[in-house]
C-alpha cells in the first residue's frame, strides 16, 4: 500500500472493492504504523475520510500518486 503525508494529512490509495475499504465504510478510523529498522517508527490513530472522483482533494492527491 502507498501512502503520502500531505498537508498535515495521510493519504493511502486503495481499490474501491477492497476489502479493507469496505471496513472503513463501516467504522472510519485508521491506525499506521511505518517503521524503518528498529530506530524509527511513525505511529498515528484517527479518524478515516474516502475520498471518490468529485472531492476536492482528489485531483492534486491522484496527480502527486502517479507521479511517484
Amino acid at each position: 500500500m502507498d501512502g503520502w503525508f500531505l498537508h498535515g494529512k495521510f493519504y493511502f490509495s486503495s481499490s474501491g472493492d477492497a476489502i479493507r475499504v469496505k471496513g472503513l465504510r463501516e467504522r472510519p478510523r485508521a491506525s499506521i504504523a511505518y517503521f524503518e529498522g528498529e530506530r524509527f517508527l511513525i505511529n498515528a490513530h484517527g479518524h478515516a475520510e474516502l475520498m471518490f472522483q468529485g472531492h476536492p482533494d482528489v485531483g492534486e492527491i491522484d496527480a502527486i500518486f502517479r507521479a511517484h
